[in-house]
């Protein structure tokens, strides 16, 4: 009930029952106090109190779960996964210096204007980058890194690289390493052949022998992983190259960039469509043209020589076929096993390994 009905209930009143004095009483001269709303301020401070607690149990609970989601979809979970993935991959990469002094045959069957024909003299510059797909572009359950104590003298720790190949091949490197202070210093074999390497907390170094190196970087982006990698001989680098690794459904997945000092850059987004092949996309640039398209790639013996051949397939329906570049390395191969191991340097560079 408002004032204005209030004093009119007391003018009524009035007149009913003092009719001789309502003349006297002056109603606008009386004050009415509102009523006073009582309000549970212990009640309103509870409330407010369960509602921040409960924000912040729900922000912390979806905070642990995208860092947990983030950090499952990285494609190298380990410290033991990154130092194989990067000391096999510099070594696939030194396979650009054998290709330089090496004339690999190319077969052609193709047509004029073809996408083979295009690409006809880029594919020698594709091929290690290929045969390093071979090995980490697969599902995740063929590549394994098996950490251990190093079963042979001079060495701390001991890892098995193992993969498959496209030709069904189970390929296999041994890395072999010493850690003192966050230092590594150690070797990788394959075959008959091994090479050293000394990693710190920025970057991996393989050599090749004195002058010449691998150099490998690597950071985190979103759900991937980078790798930056550069090719060193007598202190002038001969190439740079990116692997972009990342992992969808199970499944590794690379992108390389390549450039050289002779400015070819060269783009390949591979990924595994069977076991036995790959799906390519490619991006080439030089000083005088730009294509890109895609090829499917697999694995053949050449009828008549018996040696592996990749077999290109291009989407235009041409082919190209040209000679892997193989492994173990047949020419300068670096330091022969029978040497013995460096010793327990946790220099990242040692003498006669410098730039």
């Amino acid at each position: 009930m408002n004032n204005k009905d209030i004093k009119n209930r007391i003018k009524e009143k009035a007149l009913s029952e003092m009719p001789d004095i309502l003349h006297k009483i002056d109603l606008n001269s009386i004050d009415i106090e509102p009523e006073q709303v009582k309000s549970n301020v212990g009640l309103h401070i509870n409330f407010k109190l369960a509602f921040t607690s409960f924000l912040l149990i729900i922000t912390g609970f979806l905070a642990f779960q995208l860092f947990n989601i983030s950090d499952s979809t990285y494609p190298l979970d380990s410290d033991a996964e990154l130092l194989g993935f990067e000391t096999v991959s510099a070594q696939a990469l030194l396979d650009y210096s054998i290709i330089e002094e090496t004339d690999l045959g190319i077969e052609l069957n193709m047509n004029p204007q073809s996408e083979a024909n295009d690409t006809e003299e880029y594919l020698n510059e594709m091929t290690p980058m290929i045969e390093l797909a071979e090995l980490i572009v697969n599902d995740k359950d063929s590549i394994s890194y098996e950490e251990s104590d190093s079963n042979i003298e001079g060495y701390q720790k001991k890892i098995l690289f193992r993969a498959q190949n496209l030709s069904g091949d189970a390929i296999e490197y041994n890395i072999y390493y010493n850690q003192v202070n966050g230092n590594m210093s150690g070797k990788i074999v394959n075959g008959d052949y091994e090479y050293e390497f000394t990693k710190d907390n920025q970057n991996l170094k393989l050599y090749k022998n004195e002058t010449d190196f691998i150099e490998v970087s690597n950071t985190k982006a979103e759900t991937a992983h980078e790798f930056t990698y550069r090719y060193v001989i007598n202190q002038t680098e001969q190439f740079s190259a990116n692997i972009k690794m990342a992992i969808q459904d199970n499944n590794y997945q690379a992108e390389f960039n390549y450039e050289n000092n002779k400015g070819i850059k060269i783009s390949l987004m591979m990924r595994r469509q069977n076991p036995s092949t790959m799906d390519v996309d490619y991006d080439i640039e030089d000083q005088t043209k730009k294509m890109n398209g895609r090829f499917n790639v697999d694995v053949q013996d050449d009828q008549v020589t018996g040696k592996e051949m990749y077999h290109f397939m291009f989407n235009d329906s041409s082919t190209a076929q040209e000679e892997k570049p193989g492994r173990p390395h047949h020419s300068q191969p670096g330091n022969s096993p029978d040497q013995d191991p460096p010793g327990n340097n946790p220099n990242p560079d040692p003498p006669g390994h410098n730039y």
